[in-house]
């Protein structure tokens, strides 16, 4: 038997001078393996923030999905990946069984989520549905300032630089541009060689 399935074993017994021929039927079933899924958790502890929410494809190269083995089939199905809100460890063992009372949710903000990984099976002859759990942590985006030069004649009256400089700040992942409450909130020092340190 090479797949999965039923197959049904007859034994016969041919007639002899003490007994008369018989058949007993066996059946016997091959069922389909269990794939292995590892999440390597330490690939997606610092995505880092960019506006955008999590997609199966931001994870695609910390999920192995393996066979039973180099000389056997591999499993030939997809996988899917669902996250959702990390509280505690004690979560994990509820969402792999499918008793979590969770729901599913975009990852967006930076926090720490639970990514859930189903593998469909359902088109596979060789390998069943699967499924792992693991830890994916966006981090905050790093800022990156795009200065240019600053011309402006002396009138007597403040140049505002810190608003210009607000206006020209970006996130550098993905060109994200910081909201007006975010730029309010930026700490922004300038100094020259002739006049020190300024502040705003």
């Amino acid at each position: 038997i090479l797949k999965p399935g039923d197959a049904t074993v007859t034994v016969k017994a041919e007639a002899t001078d003490n007994a008369d021929s018989d058949e007993t039927y066996y059946t016997v079933t091959v069922n389909e393996a269990t794939p292995n899924i590892e999440i390597d958790e330490s690939a997606l502890e610092d995505l880092q923030y960019d506006g955008n929410k999590l997609e199966k494809s931001d994870i695609d190269d910390a999920v192995i999905l393996s066979g039973a083995g180099d000389e056997y089939e591999a499993p030939s199905g997809k996988w899917t990946a669902e996250f959702y809100k990390y509280t505690s460890d004690d979560e994990k063992a509820d969402l792999l069984d499918g008793t979590s009372l969770l729901d599913p949710m975009d990852a967006i903000a930076q926090g720490t989520y639970w990514v859930k990984v189903t593998y469909d099976g359902s088109s596979d002859e060789y390998y069943g549905d699967a499924a792992a759990v693991g830890k994916v942590t966006i981090v905050p985006a790093a800022l990156t300032a795009k200065v240019e030069n600053y011309t402006g004649d002396y009138n007597g009256e403040e140049h505002d630089l810190a608003e210009w400089v607000r206006n020209n700040i970006s996130y550098s992942h993905g060109g994200t541009p910081l909201t007006d409450d975010q730029k309010e909130s930026l700490s922004i020092t300038f100094s020259d060689q002739e006049n020190g340190g300024y502040s705003d």
